[in-house]
């Protein structure tokens, strides 16, 4: 008799392997976002009221003093957004907490040596993007206007905010007031 084969051919045997390579590339990045969720777990992240959806990030996690901080807000919002702002700072609508040493308590860090005059409101329109940066710098011990490399520690941005359709000229921050903050990132 006849001694039949299987035989498998070359097409089949490239469209296996392509399938499982992305079948395993697939499977690591679900596995990274895993991790990435966890490790997001702790961080404690602010509530922010209904309606607002405000993204602030950082450009990296690790940083060291003296390098800048790249931050981007972003505002998909279904309500307009007010947030403080100067004509002279114009890091004045966010502002850099820095992580105590109970791990639980987050306090602001002054990151100029300028007087800034009174705060305005400014509309923060519907699905924009704001950028600005930080370079980790804060004022030193020193008389004058002397800048020392931000310490080692565990930072954040937070910005200060309010929703609605208009709001009342008055002082800031007003009634109802809330804010959004970045993931937390490190300077060593």
């Amino acid at each position: 008799m006849f001694n039949v084969t299987r035989r498998v051919s070359f097409a089949v045997a490239i469209a296996l392997t392509v399938g499982w390579g992305v079948f395993f590339l697939l499977f690591l990045a679900s596995s990274n976002t895993l991790l990435q969720a966890q490790q997001l777990q702790g961080e404690q992240v602010a509530i922010l009221p209904p309606g607002v959806k405000i993204s602030v990030q950082v450009d990296k996690r690790v940083y060291r003093g003296g390098d800048d901080v790249l931050l981007a807000v972003r505002n998909d919002s279904r309500w307009p957004i007010w947030i403080k702002t100067t004509v002279d700072c114009a890091s004045d609508w966010w502002a850099v907490e820095q992580l105590q040493s109970d791990g639980e308590t987050w306090s602001p860090v002054t990151i100029t040596t300028q007087t800034c005059p009174a705060a305005q409101t400014e509309r923060f329109p519907n699905h924009t993007l704001k950028t600005d940066h930080w370079t980790a710098f804060v004022p030193g011990p020193q008389i004058g206007k002397v800048m020392v490399e931000a310490p080692a520690g565990t930072y954040r941005i937070a910005m200060l905010f309010q929703k609605g359709k208009t709001i009342t000229a008055g002082p800031w921050p007003p009634d109802g007031a809330a804010v959004a903050v970045s993931p937390q990132f490190s300077i060593q």
